[in-house]
């Protein structure tokens, strides 16, 4: 009888080591529904500065990708930053809305413009042994709900085009969202979308300190070091 209560100890104690594990892995800062939804816009811990300092939406327009006519803004992307006090350093995310809805309000350096406009988000982590997890987040009515996860290295990128989205659901989800973004009459070839412009689109993972892990996920444009 003892056997049998010991057996069921130990199982009883791997499992809840098992749920502590999976719950500190879902939880940054004062947040722990990361796996669930984003932190709301009225979460004292967002905020509009990137490595200290105000980054403007940057928009994507067709004259991008060299496509001279029809209607130019395609998406606005927007950087904001979820700090902790516990955890090391901070989440860096950025948010795609549609079209140049940014640029034509005056408040686009308040997190609850950046986020009640938005459609999609993706979430960067602070790295654990050289690895990353990125969170990607949908708009579904007034919350983000989270939809996938995934791993990258936690590394400087040679590739021009190497951004932290490759082979995901959310790059395809993307893709198609992007196309509805852009007049039917503009005609653009699947791999030239495919190739060019998502790649383009998508963030990329950059470092500025290696050994401090200081870093963002930015568009090319706004994540020069």
């Amino acid at each position: 009888m003892k056997k049998i209560l010991i057996v069921v100890l130990l199982v009883f104690l791997c499992v809840n080591i098992i749920d502590v594990a999976a719950i500190a892995k879902v939880k940054f800062g004062n947040w722990d529904k990361w796996d669930e939804e984003l932190p709301p816009a009225t979460h004292k811990a967002w905020s509009c500065k990137v490595r200290k300092k105000m980054i403007s939406p940057y928009i994507f327009n067709l004259q991008n990708f060299n496509i001279l006519y029809g209607e130019g803004a395609i998406c606005s992307v927007s950087s904001m930053s979820f700090y902790s006090r516990t955890d090391r350093g901070k989440t860096s995310v950025v948010f795609y809305s549609p079209g140049n809805i940014m640029k034509k309000t005056k408040d686009w350096l308040i997190p609850d413009v950046i986020i009640e406009n938005a459609d999609f988000a993706l979430a960067a982590f602070p790295p654990e042994n050289k690895k990353m997890i990125i969170r990607a987040y949908k708009k579904e009515g007034q919350e983000f709900r989270f939809f996938e996860e995934w791993e990258i290295a936690f590394e400087n990128y040679e590739e021009k085009y190497k951004n932290v989205a490759s082979d995901t659901k959310f790059r395809q989800i993307f893709k198609e969202w992007v196309k509805k973004q852009i007049s039917a009459r503009i005609i653009i070839s699947e791999e030239y979308m495919e190739n060019i412009m998502i790649n383009f689109m998508l963030p990329k993972l950059v470092i500025y300190d290696e050994e401090s892990e200081i870093f963002i996920i930015s568009v090319p444009a706004t994540g020069r070091k």
